[in-house]
């Protein structure tokens, strides 16, 4: 998630269980994640999902924590359930809030 900026981004404020949250759009992902401390704190029902990885943009593997069935997402007033969420255990050097946590896919 390090640089995530270009064309194909968008960073925006929204709304999640009715707490605000900045959310990274990114034109090039497939699928959506979320941290899993963002995860917590939003108080949102993670499953586990076993066995599962992903390859992310500097091709290092990360294992998936857990899975959200569905998120619903308010932004700028507009409501959007997103399908599966997977969440990932990310190493962060600031305050967690503080910085794009959610990262959604193209496909909504």
């Amino acid at each position: 998630m390090h640089d995530t900026s270009g064309p194909a981004t968008l960073h925006l404020q929204a709304l999640i269980n009715g707490m605000s949250v900045q959310v990274l759009i990114d034109g090039g992902n497939s699928d959506s994640f979320i941290q899993i401390l963002v995860a917590k704190f939003l108080q949102l029902h993670v499953e586990l999902a076993p066995n599962l990885r992903v390859t992310v943009a500097n091709f290092e593997t990360m294992t998936i924590e857990g899975c959200l069935k569905s998120v619903n997402v308010l932004i700028h007033g507009v409501s959007v359930t997103m399908p599966e969420v997977y969440v990932l255990l990310l190493q962060c050097f600031f305050y967690p809030f503080q910085a794009e946590q959610t990262i959604f896919d193209n496909f909504w």
